[in-house]
This record gives C-alpha cells, structure tokens and sequence, in this order.
C-alpha cells in the first residue's frame, strides 16, 4: 500500500505544480498494473490517483475528455461516495437540459461474494442523488456510473422526483454506501 501511497504524492505534486503532461506520463503506465477492484469496500489512494490522472487528462492541452472520463469511473469504483469524482464526471460530460429534474433514487442489485469458501449472492439496496430528465435516465446514470461486476444487476427500486433543476448538469450528485439485505 505504501507504494501507492508514494505514487499518488508524485501525481499531487505534479498537479499542484500543473504538470499535467507529466502526471499523466509516470501516472498513467502504473495505473494499468493497478487492481481492478478494491481491497474492501474502497481504496481512497488508489481512487485519487486515477482521479488526478482523469482531471489531468481533462485539464491537459489536448484536452482528452475521452481518457478523462474513463478515469473518473475507474476512480469511481475505488470510491464511490468521492464528490470530487462525481462532480468531475458531470463536468466532463456537461449535459444540461430545461428538462432536468433532481431525483432521489434507491436500487436494488446483486453482488457475489465469497463466505467460508462458497460462493454467495447477496442482494443490496443503495441511495442515490441524481439529476436527469427522467427516472430511467437517472437509471442509466447509474448504472454507468456504478462497478461493471453489479451494473448488469441494478434496477429501480423507488424514485422521487424532488425538484426541477434546469441549470445542473446531468449525473451523480450523492451516493450512499451498499447496504445488504439478505444472504441468500
């Protein structure tokens, strides 16, 4: 852990100095040796790094919004409640519509697991803020959003439209942790 610990001091040092050629150049060929998922319900390190290399992208002259997005979401799996990769996410797309609305959104999915060497399913509910035009958009925002090992699971499980807001732009604006239900 300690070596992520060591690279991400380089990457912030790198964007506090606005070298972002340079935070992408060391940061971006370790990124691809790092875990595809976290140890635990996140890895915060690991998460900043792939968050600096994603606003790095973003800020960096040829300005790749492509690479920059794909960054935030694999920094989103690391961490998902981070406000910071949230808010990245929704500026990088930029989507605003008269049509948007505020909704609070809870689903429901599957996640598989591993107790005392069986394999086992559980299933969750999670809480989301989203701003869309409808709730099936704020679905979508989700599940693209959210870890690919559960997004094929998730449903709508409630929705409330809470207020119309035409001035944000599209996307996660609160999540909450996973909560299981039950073991099957």
């Amino acid at each position: 852990m300690s070596e992520y610990k060591d690279i991400l001091t380089l990457c912030k040092q790198h964007w506090k100095e606005k070298k972002y050629s340079e935070l992408i150049e060391y940061a971006q060929p370790l990124a691809k040796d790092f875990p595809k998922m976290p140890h635990g319900k996140k890895d915060i390190v690991i998460s900043e790094i792939l968050l600096l290399l994603a606003m790095s992208f973003k800020e960096e002259e040829s300005k790749d919004n492509d690479l920059a997005l794909d960054f935030a979401f694999k920094s989103a799996i690391f961490d998902r409640e981070s406000e910071a990769v949230q808010w990245l996410i929704r500026q990088i797309k930029n989507e605003v519509s008269e049509r948007n609305k505020y909704f609070k959104i809870e689903v429901e999915g599957e996640i598989k697991g591993n107790a005392k060497g069986e394999e086992v399913t559980d299933v969750f509910h999670t809480l989301y803020g989203v701003v869309a035009e409808t709730s099936e958009e704020a679905l979508e925002l989700i599940v693209e959003f959210e870890n690919p090992a559960i997004r094929d699971t998730i449903k709508l499980f409630n929705s409330e439209e809470v207020r119309r807001e035409p001035k944000l732009p599209k996307g996660i604006y609160k999540t909450s942790q996973i909560i299981v239900i039950n073991r099957e």
